[in-house]
Protein backbone atom coordinates (compact mmCIF):
# COMPACT_ATOMS: atom_id res chain seq x y z
CA UNK A 1 0.00 0.00 0.00
CA UNK A 2 2.81 2.42 0.88
CA UNK A 3 4.60 1.77 -2.44
CA UNK A 4 1.38 2.33 -4.40
CA UNK A 5 0.73 5.66 -2.68
CA UNK A 6 4.33 6.77 -3.28
CA UNK A 7 3.94 5.95 -6.97
CA UNK A 8 0.66 7.90 -7.08
CA UNK A 9 2.51 10.94 -5.73
CA UNK A 10 5.25 10.45 -8.33
CA UNK A 11 2.72 10.30 -11.18
CA UNK A 12 0.91 13.35 -9.86
CA UNK A 13 4.16 15.34 -9.65
CA UNK A 14 5.73 14.25 -12.93
CA UNK A 15 5.91 10.95 -14.77
CA UNK A 16 6.15 7.22 -14.21
CA UNK A 17 6.53 4.22 -16.48
CA UNK A 18 5.30 0.66 -15.96
CA UNK A 19 4.39 -2.35 -18.06
CA UNK A 20 0.86 -3.63 -18.54
CA UNK A 21 -0.09 -7.33 -18.59
CA UNK A 22 0.95 -7.64 -22.24
CA UNK A 23 4.37 -6.13 -21.62
CA UNK A 24 3.62 -2.77 -23.21
CA UNK A 25 5.26 0.24 -21.57
CA UNK A 26 2.76 2.78 -20.23
CA UNK A 27 3.66 6.43 -19.67
CA UNK A 28 1.74 7.82 -16.68
CA UNK A 29 1.89 11.59 -16.48
CA UNK A 30 0.01 14.02 -14.22
CA UNK A 31 -3.09 13.94 -12.03
CA UNK A 32 -5.39 12.48 -14.68
CA UNK A 33 -3.45 9.20 -14.77
CA UNK A 34 -3.46 8.68 -10.99
CA UNK A 35 -7.02 7.20 -10.68
CA UNK A 36 -6.42 4.70 -13.53
CA UNK A 37 -3.14 3.53 -11.96
CA UNK A 38 -4.71 3.19 -8.51
CA UNK A 39 -7.71 1.25 -9.86
CA UNK A 40 -5.43 -1.22 -11.70
CA UNK A 41 -3.52 -1.88 -8.49
CA UNK A 42 -6.80 -2.27 -6.59
CA UNK A 43 -8.05 -4.86 -9.08
CA UNK A 44 -4.77 -6.76 -8.91
CA UNK A 45 -4.93 -6.94 -5.11
CA UNK A 46 -1.86 -4.77 -4.61
CA UNK A 47 -3.81 -2.24 -2.53
CA UNK A 48 -4.40 -3.77 0.90
CA UNK A 49 -7.32 -2.83 3.06
CA UNK A 50 -6.52 -0.96 6.25
CA UNK A 51 -8.29 -2.60 9.20
CA UNK A 52 -8.12 0.46 11.37
CA UNK A 53 -9.04 3.22 8.90
CA UNK A 54 -11.49 1.84 6.38
CA UNK A 55 -12.83 -1.29 4.77
CA UNK A 56 -12.24 -0.71 1.05
CA UNK A 57 -12.78 -3.94 -0.86
CA UNK A 58 -11.05 -4.56 -4.17
CA UNK A 59 -13.52 -4.83 -7.07
CA UNK A 60 -14.12 -8.32 -8.41
CA UNK A 61 -13.40 -8.66 -12.12
CA UNK A 62 -15.29 -11.81 -13.06
CA UNK A 63 -13.10 -12.60 -16.09
CA UNK A 64 -10.00 -12.58 -13.87
CA UNK A 65 -11.50 -15.00 -11.36
CA UNK A 66 -13.44 -17.32 -13.69
CA UNK A 67 -10.42 -19.53 -14.47
CA UNK A 68 -9.94 -20.15 -10.72
CA UNK A 69 -13.53 -21.12 -9.89
CA UNK A 70 -12.59 -24.58 -8.55
CA UNK A 71 -9.97 -23.04 -6.26
CA UNK A 72 -12.57 -20.51 -5.11
CA UNK A 73 -14.99 -23.34 -4.33
CA UNK A 74 -12.38 -25.29 -2.37
CA UNK A 75 -11.38 -22.17 -0.44
CA UNK A 76 -15.01 -21.56 0.51
CA UNK A 77 -15.43 -25.20 1.50
CA UNK A 78 -12.32 -25.11 3.67
CA UNK A 79 -13.35 -21.85 5.35
CA UNK A 80 -16.75 -23.22 6.38
CA UNK A 81 -17.11 -23.46 10.11
CA UNK A 82 -17.57 -26.74 11.88
CA UNK A 83 -20.90 -28.51 11.92
CA UNK A 84 -22.39 -27.46 15.24
CA UNK A 85 -23.17 -30.61 17.29
CA UNK A 86 -26.93 -31.05 17.61
CA UNK A 87 -27.65 -28.66 14.73
CA UNK A 88 -26.93 -30.75 11.64
CA UNK A 89 -28.59 -28.35 9.20
CA UNK A 90 -26.89 -25.20 10.46
CA UNK A 91 -24.31 -23.52 8.23
CA UNK A 92 -22.10 -20.61 9.27
CA UNK A 93 -19.93 -18.76 6.78
CA UNK A 94 -17.44 -15.96 7.44
CA UNK A 95 -19.19 -12.61 7.07
CA UNK A 96 -22.67 -13.89 7.99
CA UNK A 97 -24.92 -11.76 10.22
CA UNK A 98 -27.06 -14.30 12.10
CA UNK A 99 -29.94 -13.74 14.50
CA UNK A 100 -31.47 -16.25 16.92
CA UNK A 101 -35.17 -15.38 17.28
CA UNK A 102 -37.20 -16.31 20.33
CA UNK A 103 -39.34 -15.03 23.17
CA UNK A 104 -38.07 -14.43 26.71
CA UNK A 105 -36.83 -17.72 28.17
CA UNK A 106 -36.81 -19.65 24.89
CA UNK A 107 -33.03 -20.06 24.94
CA UNK A 108 -31.79 -17.42 22.48
CA UNK A 109 -28.62 -16.50 24.37
CA UNK A 110 -28.23 -20.13 25.47
CA UNK A 111 -28.04 -21.29 21.85
CA UNK A 112 -25.64 -18.46 20.91
CA UNK A 113 -23.42 -19.41 23.85
CA UNK A 114 -23.52 -23.06 22.78
CA UNK A 115 -22.45 -22.15 19.23
CA UNK A 116 -19.65 -19.89 20.47
CA UNK A 117 -18.35 -22.64 22.78
CA UNK A 118 -18.24 -25.15 19.92
CA UNK A 119 -16.46 -22.71 17.62
CA UNK A 120 -13.84 -22.10 20.31
CA UNK A 121 -13.43 -25.82 20.92
CA UNK A 122 -12.76 -26.26 17.18
CA UNK A 123 -9.91 -23.74 17.36
CA UNK A 124 -11.59 -20.45 16.38
CA UNK A 125 -11.04 -17.30 18.44
CA UNK A 126 -14.41 -15.89 19.49
CA UNK A 127 -15.58 -12.79 21.33
CA UNK A 128 -18.68 -12.48 23.54
CA UNK A 129 -19.83 -8.90 24.22
CA UNK A 130 -22.51 -8.71 26.90
CA UNK A 131 -24.69 -5.63 27.39
CA UNK A 132 -26.36 -6.58 30.67
CA UNK A 133 -25.10 -9.83 32.21
CA UNK A 134 -21.89 -9.61 34.28
CA UNK A 135 -18.91 -11.20 32.54
CA UNK A 136 -18.26 -13.45 35.56
CA UNK A 137 -21.71 -15.02 35.20
CA UNK A 138 -21.17 -15.65 31.50
CA UNK A 139 -17.75 -17.17 32.24
CA UNK A 140 -19.28 -19.59 34.73
CA UNK A 141 -21.95 -20.67 32.23
CA UNK A 142 -19.32 -21.59 29.64
CA UNK A 143 -17.36 -23.68 32.14
CA UNK A 144 -20.46 -25.55 33.31
CA UNK A 145 -21.46 -26.06 29.67
CA UNK A 146 -18.11 -27.82 29.22
CA UNK A 147 -19.26 -30.43 31.76
CA UNK A 148 -21.90 -31.59 29.25
CA UNK A 149 -19.51 -32.10 26.36
CA UNK A 150 -20.19 -35.58 24.88
CA UNK A 151 -16.52 -36.52 25.37
CA UNK A 152 -17.33 -37.11 29.06
CA UNK A 153 -20.03 -39.73 28.24
CA UNK A 154 -22.38 -38.17 30.82
CA UNK A 155 -19.78 -38.51 33.57
CA UNK A 156 -20.56 -34.97 34.73
CA UNK A 157 -24.24 -34.81 33.73
CA UNK A 158 -25.09 -33.94 37.35
CA UNK A 159 -23.23 -30.61 37.06
CA UNK A 160 -25.93 -28.05 36.24
CA UNK A 161 -26.34 -24.30 36.17
CA UNK A 162 -29.24 -24.57 38.61
CA UNK A 163 -26.99 -26.22 41.20
CA UNK A 164 -24.47 -23.42 40.70
CA UNK A 165 -27.09 -20.71 41.25
CA UNK A 166 -28.51 -22.46 44.30
CA UNK A 167 -24.98 -23.21 45.60
CA UNK A 168 -25.72 -26.83 46.43
CA UNK A 169 -22.76 -28.71 44.97
CA UNK A 170 -21.49 -31.54 47.15
CA UNK A 171 -17.78 -31.93 47.91
CA UNK A 172 -17.48 -34.63 45.25
CA UNK A 173 -19.25 -32.40 42.73
CA UNK A 174 -16.83 -29.57 43.54
CA UNK A 175 -13.95 -31.94 42.83
CA UNK A 176 -15.64 -32.78 39.53
CA UNK A 177 -16.08 -29.07 38.80
CA UNK A 178 -12.39 -28.49 39.46
CA UNK A 179 -11.47 -31.21 36.94
CA UNK A 180 -13.85 -29.70 34.38
CA UNK A 181 -12.33 -26.23 34.77
CA UNK A 182 -8.77 -27.52 34.40
CA UNK A 183 -9.72 -29.49 31.30
CA UNK A 184 -11.34 -26.39 29.78
CA UNK A 185 -8.06 -24.53 30.33
CA UNK A 186 -5.93 -27.29 28.84
CA UNK A 187 -7.98 -28.42 25.84
CA UNK A 188 -9.95 -25.48 24.43
CA UNK A 189 -8.50 -24.90 20.96
CA UNK A 190 -9.49 -21.27 20.42
CA UNK A 191 -9.59 -18.30 22.75
CA UNK A 192 -13.02 -17.46 24.18
CA UNK A 193 -13.04 -13.87 25.47
CA UNK A 194 -15.90 -12.08 27.24
CA UNK A 195 -16.20 -8.35 27.83
CA UNK A 196 -19.01 -6.12 28.99
CA UNK A 197 -19.70 -3.04 26.90
CA UNK A 198 -19.00 0.02 29.04
CA UNK A 199 -21.12 2.08 26.65
CA UNK A 200 -23.83 0.30 24.67
CA UNK A 201 -23.37 2.19 21.41
CA UNK A 202 -22.20 0.74 18.10
CA UNK A 203 -19.10 2.99 17.74
CA UNK A 204 -17.92 1.87 21.18
CA UNK A 205 -18.71 -1.81 20.55
CA UNK A 206 -17.03 -1.65 17.13
CA UNK A 207 -13.85 -0.30 18.72
CA UNK A 208 -13.98 -3.18 21.24
CA UNK A 209 -14.11 -5.69 18.38
CA UNK A 210 -11.26 -4.02 16.48
CA UNK A 211 -9.06 -3.86 19.56
CA UNK A 212 -9.74 -7.50 20.46
CA UNK A 213 -9.03 -8.58 16.89
CA UNK A 214 -5.57 -7.02 17.13
CA UNK A 215 -4.86 -9.19 20.19
CA UNK A 216 -6.54 -12.43 19.04
CA UNK A 217 -7.64 -12.63 15.37
CA UNK A 218 -11.39 -13.20 15.55
CA UNK A 219 -13.70 -15.53 13.64
CA UNK A 220 -17.02 -14.80 15.38
CA UNK A 221 -18.51 -12.13 17.64
CA UNK A 222 -21.56 -12.74 19.83
CA UNK A 223 -23.38 -9.44 20.50
CA UNK A 224 -25.69 -10.06 23.45
CA UNK A 225 -27.56 -8.28 22.05
CA UNK A 226 -28.06 -5.75 19.23
CA UNK A 227 -31.56 -4.68 20.32
CA UNK A 228 -30.12 -3.47 23.65
CA UNK A 229 -27.68 -1.12 21.94
CA UNK A 230 -28.33 2.60 21.69
CA UNK A 231 -28.34 3.76 18.06
CA UNK A 232 -26.66 7.03 17.13
CA UNK A 233 -27.74 9.15 14.18
CA UNK A 234 -29.22 12.58 13.72
CA UNK A 235 -31.17 14.08 16.59
CA UNK A 236 -34.10 14.63 14.24
CA UNK A 237 -34.45 10.92 13.44
CA UNK A 238 -36.76 8.69 15.47
CA UNK A 239 -35.35 5.66 17.26
CA UNK A 240 -36.57 3.18 14.65
CA UNK A 241 -34.76 5.07 11.87
CA UNK A 242 -31.60 5.27 13.95
CA UNK A 243 -31.81 1.57 14.81
CA UNK A 244 -32.20 0.70 11.13
CA UNK A 245 -29.07 2.68 10.23
CA UNK A 246 -27.11 1.04 13.04
CA UNK A 247 -28.17 -2.47 12.01
CA UNK A 248 -27.08 -1.83 8.42
CA UNK A 249 -23.71 -0.58 9.69
CA UNK A 250 -23.24 -3.74 11.76
CA UNK A 251 -24.09 -5.93 8.78
CA UNK A 252 -21.65 -4.16 6.47
CA UNK A 253 -18.98 -4.20 9.16
CA UNK A 254 -19.13 -8.00 9.42
CA UNK A 255 -19.24 -8.45 5.64
CA UNK A 256 -16.32 -6.12 4.87
CA UNK A 257 -14.15 -6.06 7.98
CA UNK A 258 -10.88 -7.86 7.16
CA UNK A 259 -10.24 -9.68 10.42
CA UNK A 260 -6.64 -10.50 11.28
CA UNK A 261 -7.75 -14.16 11.04
CA UNK A 262 -7.83 -13.75 7.25
CA UNK A 263 -11.61 -14.28 7.08
CA UNK A 264 -14.57 -11.99 7.26
CA UNK A 265 -16.23 -11.67 10.65
CA UNK A 266 -19.35 -13.64 11.57
CA UNK A 267 -21.71 -11.77 13.92
CA UNK A 268 -24.24 -13.61 16.05
CA UNK A 269 -27.02 -11.97 18.09
CA UNK A 270 -30.21 -12.96 19.91
CA UNK A 271 -33.38 -11.37 18.52
CA UNK A 272 -36.33 -10.63 20.80
CA UNK A 273 -39.72 -11.75 19.45
CA UNK A 274 -43.02 -9.98 20.15
CA UNK A 275 -46.06 -11.52 21.83
CA UNK A 276 -48.11 -11.62 18.65
CA UNK A 277 -45.36 -13.55 16.90
CA UNK A 278 -45.11 -15.92 19.85
CA UNK A 279 -48.84 -16.68 19.67
CA UNK A 280 -48.57 -17.41 15.94
CA UNK A 281 -45.55 -19.65 16.55
CA UNK A 282 -47.45 -21.57 19.24
CA UNK A 283 -50.27 -22.18 16.76
CA UNK A 284 -47.73 -23.33 14.16
CA UNK A 285 -46.01 -26.05 16.24
CA UNK A 286 -43.26 -23.69 17.41
CA UNK A 287 -42.26 -22.37 13.99
CA UNK A 288 -41.39 -18.69 13.97
CA UNK A 289 -42.01 -16.25 11.12
CA UNK A 290 -39.66 -13.34 10.48
CA UNK A 291 -42.40 -10.76 11.15
CA UNK A 292 -42.20 -11.81 14.83
CA UNK A 293 -39.13 -9.59 15.37
CA UNK A 294 -39.95 -7.12 18.12
CA UNK A 295 -40.27 -3.61 16.63
CA UNK A 296 -37.05 -3.67 14.55
CA UNK A 297 -37.97 -4.71 11.00
CA UNK A 298 -34.61 -3.55 9.63
CA UNK A 299 -32.95 -6.19 11.79
CA UNK A 300 -34.89 -9.00 10.11
CA UNK A 301 -34.11 -7.53 6.67
CA UNK A 302 -30.37 -7.25 7.36
CA UNK A 303 -29.80 -10.71 8.82
CA UNK A 304 -28.39 -13.32 6.42
CA UNK A 305 -30.05 -16.04 8.49
CA UNK A 306 -32.62 -15.99 11.25
CA UNK A 307 -32.83 -19.12 13.38
CA UNK A 308 -35.88 -19.56 15.61
CA UNK A 309 -36.01 -21.31 18.99
CA UNK A 310 -39.31 -22.09 20.72
CA UNK A 311 -39.47 -23.79 24.12
CA UNK A 312 -42.42 -26.19 24.32
CA UNK A 313 -42.53 -25.51 28.08
CA UNK A 314 -42.24 -29.07 29.36
CA UNK A 315 -41.13 -30.08 32.83
CA UNK A 316 -37.49 -29.12 33.51
CA UNK A 317 -36.48 -32.60 34.71
CA UNK A 318 -37.49 -33.98 31.31
CA UNK A 319 -35.19 -31.50 29.59
CA UNK A 320 -36.27 -28.44 27.66
CA UNK A 321 -37.65 -29.50 24.28
CA UNK A 322 -36.92 -26.80 21.71
CA UNK A 323 -38.33 -26.41 18.22
CA UNK A 324 -35.64 -25.15 15.85
CA UNK A 325 -36.84 -23.37 12.71
CA UNK A 326 -35.38 -20.96 10.18
CA UNK A 327 -37.70 -17.97 9.55
CA UNK A 328 -35.14 -16.49 7.15
CA UNK A 329 -32.63 -18.38 5.02
CA UNK A 330 -30.62 -16.33 2.53
CA UNK A 331 -29.96 -19.39 0.37
CA UNK A 332 -33.45 -20.87 0.67
CA UNK A 333 -32.24 -24.45 1.12
CA UNK A 334 -32.85 -25.16 4.82
CA UNK A 335 -34.66 -28.39 5.63
CA UNK A 336 -37.78 -28.75 7.76
CA UNK A 337 -37.84 -27.58 11.39
CA UNK A 338 -36.84 -30.14 14.01
CA UNK A 339 -36.90 -30.59 17.80
CA UNK A 340 -34.00 -31.07 20.17
CA UNK A 341 -33.45 -31.35 23.90
CA UNK A 342 -31.61 -28.62 25.76
CA UNK A 343 -30.04 -29.52 29.11
CA UNK A 344 -30.13 -27.25 32.14
CA UNK A 345 -26.56 -26.24 31.31
CA UNK A 346 -27.41 -25.50 27.67
CA UNK A 347 -26.15 -28.57 25.77
CA UNK A 348 -28.11 -29.80 22.73
CA UNK A 349 -28.99 -33.47 22.24
CA UNK A 350 -31.36 -35.73 20.27
CA UNK A 351 -31.71 -33.43 17.23
CA UNK A 352 -34.58 -34.49 15.00
CA UNK A 353 -35.31 -37.62 17.05
CA UNK A 354 -38.19 -36.20 19.11
CA UNK A 355 -41.54 -36.91 17.46
CA UNK A 356 -44.89 -35.21 17.98
CA UNK A 357 -45.96 -38.35 19.88
CA UNK A 358 -42.99 -38.00 22.23
CA UNK A 359 -43.95 -34.38 22.89
CA UNK A 360 -47.53 -35.38 23.65
CA UNK A 361 -46.37 -37.97 26.19
CA UNK A 362 -43.96 -35.48 27.77
CA UNK A 363 -46.71 -32.89 28.05
CA UNK A 364 -48.92 -35.37 29.86
CA UNK A 365 -46.16 -36.26 32.32
CA UNK A 366 -45.32 -32.59 32.82
CA UNK A 367 -48.94 -31.69 33.53
CA UNK A 368 -49.28 -34.47 36.11
CA UNK A 369 -46.05 -33.31 37.77
CA UNK A 370 -47.33 -29.73 37.93
CA UNK A 371 -50.57 -30.78 39.54
CA UNK A 372 -48.96 -33.11 42.11
CA UNK A 373 -45.97 -30.97 43.10
CA UNK A 374 -46.78 -27.40 42.09
CA UNK A 375 -43.41 -27.13 40.32
CA UNK A 376 -43.17 -25.28 37.04
CA UNK A 377 -40.68 -25.07 34.22
CA UNK A 378 -37.31 -23.57 35.03
CA UNK A 379 -36.63 -20.74 32.56
CA UNK A 380 -33.35 -20.85 30.68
Amino acid sequence: MHVVLQTCLKINAGAHQEKDKRGNVLDLVGPTDVPAYFLRKLESGKVLTNRYIGYTEAPVVVQNDAKNIVDIYNQRKNSRYINIPGLPSVRMQPGDFIGVLGYTGDGKSTLCRYILYNLAEAGHNVFHITMETPVEEERNKYIILHAHNPKWNDKYAHISWRKWVEMRFTKQELRDLDAIGKDFHDTMGGKLTIRQAGVSTWPYVKSMIENQDRVTPLACVFLDYVQLMEPGGSGNDNRRTKMGSMVREIRHFGMNYPSASGERLTILTPVQANEQGRSKAAENEGRWSKDAVNDDKELSRSLAYMWGVFDLQLQAELGHVIVFSVPKDRDGIFSNPFRFKLSGAGWISDPGNITAGDVSVMKGIAERERISSGRYVEAL
